[in-house]
């Protein structure tokens, strides 16, 4: 999986005071699992709030929703992409009995997102990431001067589709405009918008290393598409009229003021490339407080016509080392935005007031268990993507898909 998600999920296992237990809903979900551990907290991770893309799932589930919910333990949610299926999120917090939510929004949009649950729930905003101790030491060993790094400038996104509106389409236009203009200066570039390019893994720290600088924009969206309808409109419109620009589709479907949003976060990218020492070219932005322009980054106007102007910083290592070590100090060094602190945020704000129960012999022989099922999950999960990627082993595999379904199940 991409190190960002990684960290992200298995940041309470690897710095909670308490003891954590992992489940991967993904292979079902019996009420053993809530009986033998018992637990006193039911954290709902961002990958299990994504079930409301998945309308199958949502059906499937449908059981394992209902013994969370009857379930005494406290339920926190940490939900993303939450401009997209609100509604579907709304009730599947709703029906789980949600108490938290730790929201990527602001205050001022809690009441558009979640007009149901904002006056019920008790929110906080978090970011979409934090910085990974993990991270920060491979990234050490790898990090060099900027001089000494082969790669002028990288970048890797996809190609967002059209229904994420126009601060979505802003990693395309950046990465688009930034190749051109480097093309017409003559500087090397390593950026693609394809998706088959992505990097995952401890390949993604290597290549941020070995780049002497990236570039950005927030991340989030500026449209709000609470039941589908958007993308389903986009869909539709394009499957009528193909060749049409984002600016045709967006005058065509996106003429509801009651869809606009100003979501903007920081990304975990932009604190990889902190922790990798990689200086950041960005669309400007608040970065939710964390990142200064001039200090921690070189700032792009949203016109992008201060580009070229701005690339000039290439041919002076100096300057570049000095901001990125500026950046490395005051978000890194400091801790304040890592996952030790963020998890010892949460914790004393809202675990800690859960009174915990003495914990015997037999529950640290249930965690091991469940621990080891979790491993195990996964690498059935990455024999799987790596079977569909290769369509022949696929078939020749796939009837034994159920029979290690049933082994995982027997846990």
């Amino acid at each position: 999986m991409r190190l960002s998600i990684g960290a992200n999920l298995f940041c309470w296992g690897r710095y909670s005071e308490h003891n954590v237990s992992y489940y991967n809903s993904s292979f079902g979900y019996t009420s053993a699992c809530i009986s033998k551990l018992d637990p006193d907290i039911i954290i709902l991770h961002t990958s299990f709030c994504g079930l409301r893309w998945q309308a199958e799932a949502m059906t499937e589930l449908g059981q394992t929703f209902d013994l969370i919910a009857s379930h005494r333990a406290l339920k926190i949610a940490l939900p993303q992409d939450e401009f997209y299926l609100t509604d579907q999120l709304e009730y599947l917090l709703t029906r789980l009995n949600t108490s938290i939510l730790l929201t990527c929004a602001n205050p001022d949009l809690w009441n558009k997102l979640y007009p149901v649950l904002s006056e019920s729930l008790t929110l906080k905003t978090i970011l979409t990431g934090y910085v990974d101790p993990k991270f920060v030491q491979h990234a050490n060993k790898l990090t060099r001067p900027s001089k000494m790094r082969p790669i002028p400038i990288s970048y890797r996104a996809w190609n967002a589709e059209f229904w994420l509106g126009d601060h979505g389409r802003q990693k395309v236009k950046v990465g688009e405009t930034f190749r051109d203009a480097l093309n017409d200066l003559n500087i090397a570039s390593d950026i693609s918008l394809d998706s088959d390019d992505t990097i995952t893994g401890d390949a993604w720290i290597q290549f941020l290393a070995d780049s002497r600088a990236t570039i950005g924009v927030e991340g989030g969206s500026s449209l709000v598409d609470r039941d589908g309808s958007l993308r389903l409109s986009v869909v539709r419109f394009l499957e009528k009229k193909p060749a049409s620009s984002f600016e045709a589709t967006s005058k065509a479907c996106f003429n509801d003021d009651r869809n606009s949003l100003e979501l903007k976060c920081l990304s975990p990218r932009h604190l990889e490339a902190v922790a990798t020492r990689t200086l950041q070219f960005l669309v400007g932005g608040e970065y939710n407080g964390v990142l200064k322009p001039g200090r921690h980054y070189v700032q792009i106007s949203s016109n992008f016509d201060n580009i070229k102007e701005a690339l000039s910083i290439l041919e002076n290592p100096t300057k570049i080392d000095r901001i990125t070590e500026t950046a490395y100090r005051e978000i890194v060094g400091t801790g304040t935005v890592s996952y030790p602190a963020f998890v010892a945020e949460i914790e004393d704000e809202f675990l800690n007031r859960v009174i915990a129960r003495p914990v015997r012999y037999m529950d640290g022989m249930k965690r091991l268990t469940y621990l080891l099922l979790d491993w195990f999950h996964w690498r059935v999960i990455q024999a799987e993507n790596y079977y569909v990627k290769h369509p022949k082993l696929f078939k020749i595999l796939s009837p034994f898909k159920p029979i290690y379904r049933w082994m995982s199940n027997q846990f």
